[in-house]
Formats: C-alpha cells, structure tokens, sequence
C-alpha cells in the first residue's frame, strides 16, 4: 500500500484512502492467482481499539460474512499500517460516494427507477445481515454506499449478534444518528431488526424527498442573525447588583385583612346552581 490519504474521521476510527500497488486477487489462471493491479482501496484503522482487539476481529468477521453476498461493502483483509503501530481493514473504495452524498449533488436527475432498484438492492442487503442474525445498528443514507453495480451497504462497525446488541443497552450503551433512530431505542429499548427496518423507512423517506425527516431549515440571514446575537450575548456581563438599606427606611410587616368572602361551591347532585356573589376586596397593605 502507497499514498495514504486521510478521508473522514469518527468516534471509533479514521479512514484513509491508499493505493493497492498489487491489487485484489480475483481469479486462478494456469494455476497462478491473477490481481487486477493498482486498486484504490479504503483503509480503517480503528483509533480506540488496541492492536489484535477483540473486538476488531469481531467486525472484521462481520465483514467478511456479509461481503460474500456482493450487496455489502466488500473487505479484502487487514494489513499493519507502519505509521500507526495498528492493524486496519482493507475494504473496497466507492469513489461515487454515498447515498446522502449522491441525494444532495443530484437529486434533481434521479429517475423513479434508480429509486426501486437502490431500495431493492439496499433490502436484499438488510437481508443478507438479519441472516446472520446481525443487527446494524447504524443504519442511514451515509452508510449506502453508489457503486457501478448499484447499492451496498457498508460500515459494519456496529454490527453485532442480536443478543449481544440487547446485552450492551442493558450497560446502557447508545448509538446511530438520531433520524433513523427507532423511538423504541431511544427510551432504552434494545436493538432488534425491527429497529434496522425503521431506519430502512428514513431511507425510503429521505430517497423519494432528498430530505431527512425532523431536518431544520434555516435560511442564510437567519444564520447570520442568530451568531450575531450570540455573539453579543456572550460580551453581555451580567451587572452586580448589591443590596443596600435606607437608614430612613421602615420596614413592617402584618397579616393581611380579608374580609370574609362566601365559599364557592359546586352545583347540587339535583341540578340547582349555588347562590355565587362576589365583591371587591378592601386589602389594607
């Protein structure tokens, strides 16, 4: 691997696009493994994960059970980075991007078809990781990746067996992007697929709208306005006001002289209304 490039950076790791001097190998011919030669590939080193993790195999496992099927990000391996003392996964580079990527640069020029075919292919994935008894568990429109072929779903990450993902919200571990998030999860329930089929839905509705449901929208001047009133807030200092007594001053206090007013009561069970009168209170202060 040569020219690694750094691309996006998370919680729980940062990508890095490189070149794959040899490439992939696909294929035997005249009993010799054939590589395609120079391949971009992507390069996720885990930042929090120590080397020879735990729970980097586990999504490393992940990926290579559900990559099989062509519908989810391809993962060749892991390699040692040299630069970084760590182990990181060599997976396939998806140079036109992501879903919510391809929805903001050109939504305008999506067909009804591209939009049944993407769902489909994105279904037929969700699949694919529900058989494994897997869940998600960060399921949303930055995850899908366009290729040639069409949709794939990457960033197993989070991926876990059903009963782990329902072990770890006991601990009260929480994650996803708050959109695709179930209301169930966000109470404390634990993930199931019913909460990866709700995030499929956001997808379905952020697909066919170009938008994310409880999305705000502020206009450019409404920007503008609200920094500039921050900003004039935080010079504010709040002025020290200091409690004086008047040497002249008399300070009294008594009781307050009600005069005796008619209690009000509620109607008879026999319909009859109360006999209500009021008048003004003469309060001596």
């Amino acid at each position: 691997l040569n020219d690694l490039k750094p691309m996006a950076k998370g919680g729980f790791g940062s990508i890095y696009v490189a070149t794959w001097i040899d490439g992939p190998r696909w294929t035997v011919k005249e009993g010799k493994l054939v590589r395609d030669g120079k391949t971009e590939v992507v390069i996720k080193v885990l930042d929090k994960l120590e080397c020879g993790s735990v729970k980097f195999f586990e999504e490393l496992k992940v990926c290579l059970q559900c990559s099989v099927s062509g519908s989810v990000l391809r993962c060749y391996g892991i390699t040692r980075v040299p630069s970084f003392e760590k182990f990181a996964m060599v997976m396939a580079y998806c140079s036109d991007g992501d879903l919510h990527q391809t929805l903001r640069r050109s939504f305008s020029t999506i067909t009804w078809a591209f939009c049944r075919k993407t769902l489909w292919q994105i279904a037929y994935g969700l699949e694919e990781v529900h058989k494994h008894n897997l869940v998600h568990g960060d399921f949303h429109s930055g995850n899908i990746f366009i290729v040639a072929e069409g949709a794939i779903i990457g960033d197993l990450g989070l991926c876990r067996l059903v009963d782990d993902v329902s072990s770890e919200r006991q601990r009260g571990s929480s994650f996803g992007v708050l959109p695709y998030v179930a209301p169930e999860n966000l109470r404390g329930k634990p993930y199931t697929h019913k909460s990866d089929v709700y995030s499929f839905g956001m997808i379905m509705w952020e697909l066919t709208t170009a938008s994310t449901l409880f999305e705000w929208h502020f206009e450019k001047k409404n920007h503008q306005e609200f920094n500039t009133a921050q900003a004039l807030r935080l010079q504010m200092k709040r002025r020290n006001v200091e409690a004086e007594l008047h040497s002249q001053a008399v300070y009294t206090s008594r009781l307050l002289d009600f005069p005796e007013v008619k209690a009000v009561r509620a109607k008879e069970e026999t319909g009859d209304e109360s006999d209500y009168k009021s008048r003004q209170l003469e309060l001596a202060i």
